[in-house]
């Protein structure tokens, strides 16, 4: 009896170092796949133009809260942002009807509809900005959509960035 609960011990602690090597392994290639960069270009360079323009947009609206600027060049300069914001969605890839055949295909189309999302509201905050009698009464509205799709798009920024090796 002792010789076989001593070659069951030995066969169940082999069992156990093997399942958590394995466990192990699984989770690291698990958590380095969540966290690799989706590398498309036309993606990644749609993203940074549009993190840029909502950062501008958040700029404008710090200085004119300021009273640096006048309400015609607020209202130009919206109208202006807006344009390119526009031309930066319609550069970023459109979503493909079929389902995405890969794991990174599906992760970049997210990340496309989350772009396009977040830039609609910055177009939409400009529009606003752009249209209004008193630019200085829409800075209360627009400042936090500018914030929010600012941070949004430099989350995505960094997730399409490539790392240096």
């Amino acid at each position: 009896m002792h010789r076989r609960a001593k070659a069951w011990s030995v066969w169940i602690a082999a069992a156990i170092v093997l399942a958590g090597l394995a466990g192990t392994a699984v989770s690291f290639a698990a958590h380095r796949r969540a966290h690799s960069p989706r590398a498309d270009p036309a993606l990644r360079l749609s993203i940074a133009d549009l993190r840029s323009h909502a950062e501008e947009g958040a700029l404008i609206v710090r200085i004119a809260r300021a009273g640096r600027l006048t309400p015609t060049f607020t209202r130009e300069h919206a109208r202006q942002l807006a344009r390119r914001v526009q031309s930066a969605l319609d550069e970023l890839p459109r979503p493909v009807e079929a389902a995405p055949t890969t794991r990174d295909a599906a992760a970049a189309a997210n990340d496309a509809r989350r772009a396009r999302r977040s830039g609609e509201n910055v177009q939409r905050a400009l529009q606003r900005l752009a249209e209004a009698a008193h630019p200085a009464d829409a800075l209360d509205a627009t400042e936090p959509v500018f914030a929010a799709a600012a941070r949004e798009l430099g989350f995505l920024d960094a997730a399409t960035q490539v790392a240096p090796k």
